[in-house]
């Protein structure tokens, strides 16, 4: 039997997509051929993923767009409403410093982390989902965390603003399903990174190393940033046309929630 093909949307936006699975879902995406239009707020990030533009030789346009910042994101947003080719599909990745006391984090760190998070996503997708409306075909996939889904000890923010992130992928999944447009969000679990490995060797000697390794997860490893890009590519396809308002947990079985 044959497998079924995958197909890539023409033109794509990623925003936040400077992180491990941001640059898995470009490439991806580059060499099947779509147009990316990725944000990023660092230079790093920025100079990672023009090299994957000359090593795939595909159309991407990276844009400086700090998601912390509201006022950064407006010539996006204007951008969105007016062009006359907008993206076909967004999808929504962001990271931050979400760790540590609730506490300890100032008033505007916290508006920022939430912003980068839960409001940019959000307002991203509403701009765009009206434009997508009228062309009666679009896919938006919001990537949230698995804390959002099940809090840890010492990351108040991030499961709070994981939690965020969830209730508005389907809040606004019933917005625009008449006319084509599916909203949904992928969960993932611990995934293999530099930032995990930093974090098993801070561990060292400790259970939290375990953990960071993967060694006591019951896949015996930790889920790749490529699995995760693979459940949002499909999403993204037009045969996931039935699924809109859902979240898919790509965690190996890590999590315990029902």
């Amino acid at each position: 039997m044959t497998a079924p093909v995958r197909v890539w949307p023409e033109s794509l936006l990623v925003s936040g997509g400077s992180g491990t699975i941001g640059l898995v879902i470009v490439e991806d995406a580059l060499k099947a051929g779509s147009r990316v239009l990725v944000t990023t707020s660092s230079e790093p990030g920025r100079a990672r993923l023009e090299q994957l533009g000359v090593v795939t030789g595909g159309d991407l346009t990276v844009v400086d767009v700090d998601l912390a910042r509201p006022q950064r994101l407006d010539p996006l947003l204007r951008d969105l409403r007016n062009r006359p080719d907008p993206p076909q599909a967004f999808v929504a990745l962001s990271s931050g410093a979400s760790g540590g006391l609730l506490e300890e984090k100032s008033y505007d760190e916290l508006a920022g982390l939430l912003h980068a998070k839960v409001w940019s996503a959000g307002l991203i997708a509403s701009a765009l989902g009206e434009r997508l409306v009228h062309w009666g075909w679009g896919r938006i996939v919001l990537v949230t965390g698995i804390t959002g889904r099940e809090p840890i000890d010492g990351y108040a923010v991030g499961a709070a603003s994981n939690a965020a992130l969830r209730t508005l992928a389907k809040s606004l999944s019933r917005r625009w399903a008449a006319d084509g447009v599916t909203v949904n969000a992928v969960c993932p679990g611990p995934v293999e990174s530099e930032r995990l490995r930093g974090l098993a060797r801070t561990f060292g000697g400790t259970g939290e190393e375990r953990i960071t390794l993967g060694q006591t997860h019951p896949l015996g490893r930790l889920v790749t940033p490529h699995e995760v890009a693979a459940v949002v590519r499909f999403l993204l396809d037009p045969v996931s046309s039935g699924v809109n308002g859902a979240e898919i947990v790509v965690d190996g079985g890590f999590g315990r929630a029902v």
